[in-house]
């Protein structure tokens, strides 16, 4: 399942990149997409709970607690379209359990497109675990794959978590 899962995503930024190839070829001058030099990647990656937020940072929860991850994103690709900059993220998250074996598997939990002035660049999900036929108490490993859309350039991060 998550080969297939990867094998998909992967299709799914190469058309991407493809007719998005072919459309800035077609666009006009003025549009043009600003690059970093510096590669795209996940910084400031926090778990926790809290209401709205993280609020206490933990890596212990209960089953079927709410699960809060923040983080941001550094040298994302902007792209310039009658003079408005915008970026674009997806994030995909699994949960596995210490058998290697996928409990969760929330693809596109995040996809977002947005003003590139709108930074800091921080973003907040949350996952719950409760209603997972057959779960148990024991570590787990969250696994994020955000992938800069407009630039096709994906970071990867885990955490470890413990359930009580």
């Amino acid at each position: 399942m998550l080969k297939q899962f990867i094998a998909t995503s992967f299709l799914f930024v190469f058309l991407f990149s493809f007719l998005s190839c072919k459309n800035l070829k077609q666009s006009s001058s003025k549009d043009k997409t600003e690059r970093s030099k510096e590669s795209f990647q996940i910084t400031d990656l926090k778990i926790g709970s809290g209401n709205n937020k993280i609020e206490i940072e933990k890596t212990e929860f209960k089953i079927g607690e709410i699960i809060r991850l923040n983080f941001s994103a550094k040298n994302l690709i902007a792209v310039k379209e009658k003079n408005v900059k915008y970026y674009w993220v997806r994030e995909d998250l699994t949960v596995r359990d210490s058998r290697n074996a996928i409990v969760l598997l929330k693809a596109g939990i995040i996809d977002q497109k947005d003003l590139i002035s709108r930074k800091p660049l921080e973003f907040v999900n949350e996952i719950s675990l409760k209603n997972i036929e057959g779960l148990k108490t024991g570590n787990y490993t969250i696994a994020l794959l955000v992938t800069d859309m407009i630039g096709f350039k994906t970071d990867t991060q885990a955490l470890e978590i413990k359930l009580k």
